[in-house]
């Protein structure tokens, strides 16, 4: 067999042989001997027969538009593209079996034909284009490794270009396709290989190896050589036929072809110059980490070659397509861009931008042990939407308790120490559900009793109210009473509320109350709470209290009972940390403390709890798209200075759990010096809380006046933590202002020169 080829280059693309010829253009027209080949049953309009990459190129003048239409089955009736008959070729096609991956049967038929998904109706890919519609050859559900291929005889012998699309593509993504292509004598077979034969990687803008890609990130808009289209060069002795094979590379391992055109000569090149289809992605990165910038799409005859920037300058070195960058500072938080090129032209990208994420990891917590989804030992942690709802800390049988959904309801008991499965509880009572409205939330009394919620939308539905549950302790053969079902706001305006994504519990016996808050309502109410309590520890009553100062749903993704005898802490998503004061007489609350962002608790923080002697509060919090979520541990032992870092954690995976559009779930609960955290898909994590680190404070040392207003602070700092300098126009406001960008401390002391302007301010230092 020959091949512009020699088998010892880099097989990974047959076009290579192109590189060779950069630059080279073919001086003459197509000849008659052209081929113009559209598989899919659609037949070509003329006013759309040019959208191909032959006639793109300019190999295939726009004044030959005979197409060929093949579907499944050979042909030996074909025309050339000026119209005249092709007597004596013939096109035979033909796809793998079942199993094979390396071999086309050309005696195999079970082809099948489609037009293009309509994600891809755009652009090229439109109307009766020669590229809209294709075959393939079907997988099954077990067996999905089945090549396609055709075989052209009855050419003359000499130089071909075939130019190729097979866009392996439905609505839902593109994958990428090798196509292989040779020559050799007819035959019943055609076998292949990714060592022997040249073969190109038609890209279909495709996904990193394993993951689904993007349909819409597919260039359509015009023919991109590596992504949409590719060519290669085959040279025929007498009687040979040029083989083609289509074969998927990951998640679509189907064989495409679209269109395909077979023009004598050396390919033309000049309308295919280096392209950016996709533009590289925005990206943010905790600090210490390793981050990848990348996500482009590129096409162009090859070689293509890569040049990154930052802020516009060169980065040495940085000639691949991702720039990966280790231990992730602030002072790589820039604009990036990337330059594509091949000896046609330069194609600069637009920017992406990295930010660089502040991690403050420290001693005072040890992570003892983690279920994630997927641990066989523990099949109800998964990836499942909300398939782990709520937790709580026995301290009577020093015991985990976790609600999960899947396949049912369960209440399963942990070791608190390993992690290990001890038993699953009771959840057999007459009119549980064991479905995802069946028990959502829990929480444990101080003297053991369990309690825990379901979840509704419309408690004042008949068919829907929400349902409070008591469990004499946690063994495994102790049933249920219902102690609840109804409205809890009933004639107030907290009727008709959703109950149930929170609950908090404390005391025990006859002293026994239940803390509930609903969620955000469109109609603005939901500024309340409803407390459980009971005379008896049997018989429960609410009582609604309503809150002055906070928005609707303001503690729906977490609740917890604050210092003393009437307060509890709130928070959900994108609003602040409050500490609520309440009057259960009253039945009114007010904010008593509110912690901003500015005063270190972010919005995106949530799923709170706080230990019993008000010294911790901890709960989860999501940063941005792609980065894992993180535990965060605050120390609140002085309320007056708020909250205070004293350590986070990453999260081991990065499942999406809903949590920045408000629908994530997740828990958090304290049980002596344990913290545990549920993360809904990202599973269950245990934690030591240290007696023996002492939180490290640091002082600003020095303040040397400037020129104008200006200050220079130096403070004490530990290298590789991140600190933020803030301002305050008067002590008696509680809104401290950010003031330029977070430092990255180098050393045992940091500096920085306020850029602020006007007159004297106060400040402070931010450790994050």
């Amino acid at each position: 067999m020959n091949t512009t080829l020699p088998k010892n280059i880099d097989h990974k693309l047959f076009s290579l042989a192109v590189a060779l010829l950069f630059g080279v253009v073919s001086n003459c027209a197509a000849s008659s001997s052209t081929l113009l080949l559209d598989f899919g049953p659609t037949v070509v309009a003329p006013a759309e027969a040019t959208l191909d990459m032959g006639h793109f190129s300019g190999a295939v003048p726009n004044t030959q538009i005979s197409w060929n239409t093949i579907v499944n089955a050979n042909n030996s009736s074909l025309v050339y593209a000026d119209g005249t008959s092709a007597s004596g070729v013939s096109l035979v096609v033909g796809r793998s079996d079942a199993g094979v991956n390396n071999s086309i049967d050309f005696n195999n038929k079970l082809i099948t034909s489609s037009a293009l998904g309509s994600a891809e109706n755009v652009g090229i890919y439109t109307n009766t284009s020669p590229t809209k519609d294709g075959i393939f050859a079907t997988g099954t559900s077990t067996v999905n490794t089945n090549a396609l291929g055709v075989y052209v005889s009855g050419l003359a012998a000499g130089t071909y270009t075939i130019y190729i699309s097979g866009r392996n593509t439905s609505t839902g993504g593109t994958a990428a396709d090798r196509i292989f292509a040779t020559n050799g004598p007819v035959s019943t077979s055609f076998s292949f290989s990714t060592n022997t034969t040249p073969y190109a990687v038609e890209a279909n803008s495709a996904a990193p190896p394993g993951t689904l890609p993007n349909g819409a990130l597919a260039i359509t808009s015009t023919f991109a050589y590596g992504d949409n289209c590719v060519l290669g060069t085959v040279t025929l002795n007498a009687g040979d036929a040029i083989y083609l094979a289509s074969m998927g590379v990951t998640n679509e391992l189907r064989g495409f072809l679209n269109a395909v055109e077979i023009v004598p000569g050396l390919p033309v090149l000049t309308n295919f110059p280096a392209t950016i289809g996709v533009q590289p992605q925005s990206v943010s990165a905790y600090a210490g980490s390793t981050v990848t910038i990348g996500g482009a799409q590129f096409g162009g005859v090859p070689p293509l070659f890569y040049q990154w920037y930052s802020n516009s300058v060169p980065i040495v070195g940085a000639t691949n397509t991702s720039l990966v960058l280790s231990n992730a500072n602030s002072s790589m938080s820039a604009i990036y861009n990337i330059s594509v090129s091949n000896e046609i032209n330069v194609a600069v990208s637009s920017n992406a931008t990295l930010t660089i994420v502040p991690l403050f990891n420290t001693a005072q917590m040890t992570n003892l042990w983690n279920i994630l989804p997927g641990d066989t030992n523990h099949p109800y942690v998964t990836t499942t939407a909300g398939g782990e709802r709520g937790l709580a800390y026995d301290s009577v049988t020093s015991s985990l308790l976790v609600i999960t959904h899947v396949p049912t309801n369960n209440l399963v008991v942990l070791d608190p120490a390993t992690g290990n499965q001890k038993y699953l509880m009771n959840v057999s009572a007459s009119g549980m559900v064991t479905n995802a409205a069946g028990i959502n939330m829990i929480g444990v009394a101080d003297d053991g009793t369990v309690y825990a919620g379901n979840v509704v939308a419309n408690a004042s539905s008949a068919s829907t109210p929400y349902l409070l549950w008591q469990w004499a302790d946690d063994n495994s053969n102790t049933v249920a009473n219902l102690l609840f079902s109804g409205d809890p706001g009933y004639l107030t305006q907290a009727a008709g509320l959703r109950w149930g994504d929170n609950i908090a519990v404390r005391g025990s016996g006859a002293s026994t109350e239940i803390l509930i808050a609903p969620g955000v309502e469109t109609n603005g109410f939901g500024t309340n709470v409803v407390i459980f309590t009971t005379p008896d520890g049997f018989n429960f009553s609410p009582i609604v209290i309503g809150i002055s100062g906070v928005s609707s749903g303001f503690a729906q993704n977490g609740l917890s009972f604050g210092p003393g005898a009437n307060t509890f802490w709130a928070k959900t998503i994108n609003q602040d940390l409050y500490l609520i004061q309440f009057d259960l007489n009253a039945q009114t609350g007010s904010v008593l403390y509110d912690f901003a962002p500015d005063n270190g608790v972010p919005k995106t923080f949530q799923f709170i709890s706080a230990n019993p002697a008000q010294t911790w509060l901890a709960g989860v919090m999501s940063v941005a798209s792609g980065l894992p979520d993180n535990v965060r541990l605050y120390d609140i032992s002085n309320l007056t200075n708020g909250p205070v870092l004293a350590d986070q954690e990453l999260n081991l995976t990065a499942n999406v759990n809903g949590f920045n559009n408000g629908l994530g779930v997740g828990s958090s609960a304290f049980g002596g010096n344990y913290l545990f955290t549920l993360d809904a898909q990202n599973g269950l994590r245990g934690f030591l809380i240290s007696t023996n680190v002492v939180l490290n404070t640091f002082n600003i040392v020095s303040i040397i006046p400037q020129a104008g207003p200006a200050v220079i602070l130096t403070w004490e700092s530990v290298s590789g933590h991140t600190y933020q300098l803030q301002a305050e126009d008067s002590l008696a406001g509680a809104s401290w202002s950010n003031v330029g960008a977070p430092v990255l401390a180098t050393g045992s002391s940091t500096s920085i020169t306020n850029s602020l302007t006007g007159t004297a301010q106060f400040f402070r230092i931010q450790g994050q």
